[in-house]
């Protein structure tokens, strides 16, 4: 009765959340995790207008760099990190975001650029379902340019 219980609430909560969706990626040039969290506006969404196209994302360094089949720590003493939001037109199909990078180094002062975070849903794309898995292809324009790959997923990352 008590598993009963916790699978009828687990799909419940999945019915409710929406057009909610996340991405989470890695940006291939700095090595960078992206997480985005989109569509969170759900105050305007109903039955008239199932999509909210407000979101956040951000990065972190993961530290780790591979070369040639050995991970290493990075060396290079500086921690990029970017913070933003974004908006998904074509129901999330594509999704611009426009934020601030900030470059931590571990002795000099932080240097900061604006961000531009470009995401390509080819599935989201093509079918207008904002709702399904799909695989996200990323560029950042900012002091660099960089490419990354994620993946879509129709639930929100730090839901609760």
């Amino acid at each position: 009765m008590r598993f009963t219980t916790i699978i009828i609430t687990f799909f419940l909560t999945i019915s409710n959340v929406y057009s909610q969706s996340s991405t989470i990626g890695v940006l291939f040039g700095s090595g960078d995790l992206f997480l985005s969290t989109d569509n969170i506006n759900t105050s305007v969404i109903n039955s008239r207008n199932p999509y909210a196209p407000w979101g956040i994302y951000t990065t972190g360094q993961l530290n780790i760099i591979n070369t040639g089949g050995v991970p290493i720590v990075n060396q290079t003493g500086a921690y990029p990190n970017r913070l933003g939001i974004n908006y998904g037109f074509l129901r999330n199909g594509i999704n611009v975001g426009v934020g601030g990078k900030m470059v931590l180094y571990t002795i000099e002062p932080a240097d900061f650029y604006p961000d531009v975070m470009i995401r390509l849903h080819p599935i989201k794309l093509i079918t207008q379902n904002s709702r399904s898995i799909d695989i996200a292809l990323i560029l950042n324009v900012s002091n660099t340019i960089e490419f990354g790959a994620g993946l879509s997923i129709p639930f929100l990352l730090n839901r609760y």
